[in-house]
């Protein structure tokens, strides 16, 4: 049971049957169940990441076994392996994979598409049902419902939809049936409530509730692997917490000054949000910028500075050697000259999924760094 009208002070998952741990989930188009290999084949593969749906292999096509286990679902209702015929060829498919003893992909669950259907993946924020005991949440500013053919994974096993709960935190694959004017999930799948690397987003600020969340219209998500920003248009939602902190170049700003009216407002400004899942660590504002550089670090030049009445050295510059610019028009790296990288008290610096401060970076660490002009505002300590 999800909850009754009375308080609940223990959630369980409760797992039906056989535990199957899902290694991936995938959409493809379907092209035809074999009967006699008991193999179903796909075309235009894509597995779901987290910022969506990707092709996999060159041309997209994907035979898979089937589990025993099998579930299928038609028009929301589950129907057996061989309902599955010509008349579903073409159609879009949302399937859950594990893996055998030999290592082998094996299909677990299978919902098949109405032609009509859209779909809009968003990514992981907080599930809130309208009430105990309903099937229907939001999550990322969108209102929608579970039903049995929703492909549910949490903390990677494949779990019946009554098995999602108010609060958890999950990536979800919004459908829309057109013919029957509703909106549900397709896909909802809840991570391990752990610690996770720090995200950095980009975000236009739409509404605070003071103390507690904020929303926003859009946002970017900086991937470093590629070197991008990855844009969403949908609304996200933010937690705010006791150590969340406000900053600008200045410094740490009181909290209570973080609201969306009167003077200081934050109400349709951009930001960059440095986040741990949906809880936001710091609200920092700064220009944005995509002039991303590579390097080694050679020297850290401290300033001597008054802290609490006492004198410290704190980096305010460091120089770098081996400089490498990244050209966003040829998407090429091409050779610059050592040089030097201030750094502002808001500057952002992540090392192993972490954020560090300025004076543990060292000489010889290999940095990603994205600047405007020749100040460091995002530093990633790639090696060091």
């Amino acid at each position: 049971l999800r909850e009754t009208k009375e308080e609940v002070a223990l959630k369980e998952i409760s797992i039906e049957g056989k535990e199957h741990f899902i290694t991936d989930i995938y959409k493809g188009s379907m092209k035809e169940y074999d009967g006699d290999k008991k193999t179903l084949q796909f075309e235009n593969v894509e597995v779901l990441k987290y910022f969506g749906f990707e092709r996999v292999y060159q041309k997209g096509f994907k035979t898979v076994r089937v589990s025993p286990d099998l579930k299928v679902y038609k028009d929301n209702q589950e129907v057996p392996i061989e309902n599955i015929d010509k008349n579903d060829k073409g159609k879009l498919v949302y399937f859950a994979v594990e893996k055998d003893s030999l290592n082998e992909e094996r299909v677990v669950f299978a919902a098949v598409k109405d032609g009509l259907e859209s779909e809009r993946v968003l990514t992981k924020d907080v599930i809130a049902f309208q009430e105990s005991g309903s099937d229907t949440f939001t999550q990322g500013g969108f209102s929608m419902s579970l039903r049995k053919d929703t492909l549910c994974v949490k903390k990677n096993r494949l779990v019946n939809y009554p098995n999602i709960f108010n609060e958890d935190q999950g990536l979800v694959v919004l459908n829309r049936n057109f013919s029957k004017d509703l909106d549900y999930a397709g896909i909802v799948k809840v991570d391990e409530s752990i610690e996770q690397d720090l995200q950095i987003f980009r975000v236009k600020i739409q509404g605070i509730l003071e103390e507690k969340n904020f929303t926003v219209t859009s946002y970017s998500l900086w991937t470093p692997n590629t070197s991008k920003w990855e844009v969403s248009t949908s609304p996200k939602v933010f937690e705010i917490k006791p150590y969340t902190r406000i900053l600008s170049s200045e410094g740490v700003k009181n909290n209570k000054l973080f609201k969306d009216y009167g003077e200081f407002s934050y109400k349709d400004k951009y930001a960059y949000v440095v986040s741990n899942g949906v809880v936001a660590n710091e609200v920092n504002e700064m220009a944005f910028t995509n002039d991303l550089i590579k390097g080694v670090v050679y020297d850290v030049l401290p300033d001597q500075v008054v802290l609490k009445d006492e004198v410290a050295k704190v980096p305010t510059s460091f120089k770098i050697r081996t400089v490498l610019s990244y050209d966003t028009n040829k998407l090429i790296w091409t050779d610059k000259p050592e040089m030097e990288i201030k750094l502002e008290k808001n500057s952002i610096i992540l090392k192993g999924g972490k954020r560090i401060s300025a004076d543990q970076l060292k000489k010889n660490d290999q940095l990603k760094i994205l600047k405007k002009d020749n100040t460091g505002l995002i530093i990633l300590v790639e090696k060091g």
